[in-house]
């Protein structure tokens, strides 16, 4: 699956895209990005991985090169998308991009759908067979993972994840950084009321969350509850 490429490669006259970590999600990112840029891209491009971790640098995985962030920042007309899971690490890379003022880009993949009047922020993931249907505003960061989706007049915040297969339907409210892991399903909330998940919360694979969650608690089960200290322990 890898291995070391020769030496330092000049990439003169083409645009250059990375994806931020060389890890499983950026894998599984990869070839939706190929398939976007072979469709969309008027110029020529490469593909490569930043990964912090330098004894990475040299490799190639599925036959993109791996570089460090400092060496990225010698190549031309860079772009990133950050591929990282966990929110924190990803808006942290993400803040040193925009400090650096490297333009940050979205990957979709060629199943995913986005329906009308959906705005979204830049450096989103959404991956094989996601969705967003409509009327919904997603912050940046945004990761809607394989077979995932939101449904209609959702505020989605900064740095969300969807692990795959999570539902979120109508009239939700997620805030910064929440994790709504594999499986999980967010039913929906009113026009008067819509149901909130509060900021840095962690939704459990297969959890079914009927109220609003909030800010930095850990829910599972169905319908979803906070994991106590004492069930904690027993896992």
């Amino acid at each position: 699956m890898s291995n070391k490429a020769g030496g330092e490669r000049s990439n003169a006259g083409i645009a250059t895209f990375a994806l931020y970590s060389a890890g499983g999600h950026a894998r599984e990112t990869h070839g939706a990005l190929l398939v976007q840029l072979r469709e969309n891209s008027a110029t020529p491009f490469e593909i490569i991985f930043i990964d912090d971790d330098v004894s990475m640098s040299g490799l190639t995985v599925h036959g993109s090169r791996v570089c460090t962030y400092e060496q990225a920042l010698k190549l031309q007309g860079l772009q990133v998308c950050v591929a990282f899971g966990d929110s924190s690490l990803r808006r942290r890379k993400h803040e040193q991009c925009v400090r650096d003022g490297i333009p940050l880009f979205t990957t979709t993949a060629a199943t995913a759908i986005v329906g009308v009047n959906v705005e979204m922020g830049p450096g989103a993931i959404l991956s094989s067979n996601s969705m967003v249907t409509c009327d919904t505003s997603i912050g940046v960061g945004f990761h809607c993972n394989m077979f995932a989706y939101v449904a209609h007049d959702c505020s989605i915040g900064d740095f969300v994840t969807l692990a795959p297969r999570a539902s979120v339907n109508g009239r939700v409210v997620i805030e910064d950084g929440v994790f709504v892991g594999s499986g999980a399903t967010v039913l929906p909330g009113t026009i008067n009321k819509p149901l909130t998940i509060g900021a840095g919360a962690i939704i459990g694979a297969g959890a079914v969350v009927t109220r609003d969650v909030a800010s930095r608690a850990t829910v599972v089960g169905s319908p979803a509850r906070p994991l106590s200290s004492d069930r904690s322990r027993a896992v």
